[in-house]
């Protein structure tokens, strides 16, 4: 079953979108993750079956919180086709380019490959946390997957959004406690 049925390949830069959605009410969310999610639906919670423009200066600062994750050419492995500038901060070396598994990304991993396989799968949004024990510090990691299609057939990239709460100052020009503010998130 294709992503978007009926379909046509979108403009270069264009994608196949899928609306944001409410999550789990339960979920609280980080204020960074919130303020992206309002700007997500504002920018892009049109039908699927439209294709829209991916530009991720719209997001401001947002935007440093942002990996696009791409499928490879066999669509059996997926890679940092842009590594989020705030994870590069915080990890001290860029992965844009590198795969999901890179073992430079322990103990950030948080086990991508599954979550990607699974979101292929449901072809829909996925939000949750991963609590990582490190021997040096505690914290949790924020996550959001989007699926996103240049096809329309198959999911060929993914808007990945983390953000980090606790440990050490690892968040890319903010305060650990501005991070760690939580938000309710606005169901639409």
């Amino acid at each position: 079953m294709p992503f978007v049925s009926q379909s046509r390949p979108p403009q270069p830069g264009e994608f196949y979108i899928p609306r944001l959605g409410r999550f789990d009410a339960a979920l609280r969310l980080p204020v960074v993750m919130s303020q992206f999610t309002e700007q997500f639906r504002i920018l892009f919670d049109a039908e699927i079956y439209i294709s829209k423009r991916l530009d991720l200066n719209a997001f401001g600062r947002l935007g440093d919180f942002i990996h696009i994750l791409a499928r490879t050419q066999n669509m059996d492995a997926w890679t940092f086709e842009r590594f989020a500038p705030a994870c590069a901060a915080c990890i001290e070396t860029d992965l844009t380019g590198s795969g999901v598994s890179d073992a430079r990304l322990a103990p950030y991993h948080l086990r991508l490959d599954e979550k990607l396989a699974h979101l292929v799968r449901e072809e829909t949004p996925l939000c949750g946390r991963t609590r990582v024990n490190s021997a040096c510090r505690k914290f949790t990691i924020h996550w959001l997957f989007i699926p996103m299609s240049n096809t329309g057939q198959i999911i060929t990239h993914c808007l990945l959004m983390s953000v980090f709460k606790g440990g050490q100052h690892h968040d890319h020009g903010q305060g650990t406690a501005d991070l760690g503010e939580y938000s309710q998130t606005v169901g639409h």
